[in-house]
């Protein structure tokens, strides 16, 4: 896995080969944006990788997702699934949700250069 100087990050492109690698088949970048960048699993799941967020501390984050998915809410909300750290880096394993990315263009933008 390739490493971003200075940042420690894995490059985007190496997380679908980890995906698959994991078993997830039909694995594809679907968003990006400033928290990170959202992979569908094909499964009704996603993988976010985080930007920057590091594993200690994320236990808030996590509980009040739990929270809100315990309410019958009229739109869907994240809940996630698992989570895990790898190479430093904050992965969470969510609900897929349904409807689009607001901006199209986000799911292939910096992909693509």
């Amino acid at each position: 896995m390739e490493i971003i100087p200075g940042d420690g990050a894995p490059l985007a492109d190496s997380w679908p080969v980890r995906f698959t690698e994991r078993g997830h088949t039909g694995v594809r970048r679907i968003g990006s944006g400033v928290e990170g960048v959202v992979y569908s699993l094909g499964d009704d799941r996603v993988a976010k990788v985080w930007s920057g967020r590091r594993p200690a501390g994320f236990r808030l984050t996590r509980q009040v997702y739990a929270d809100l998915a315990r309410h019958p809410l009229p739109f869907s909300t994240p809940e996630i699934l698992d989570v895990e750290e790898y190479e430093g880096v904050l992965v969470t394993y969510e609900r897929k949700l349904p409807g689009v990315t607001l901006r199209a263009d986000s799911a292939q933008m910096d992909y693509e250069r």
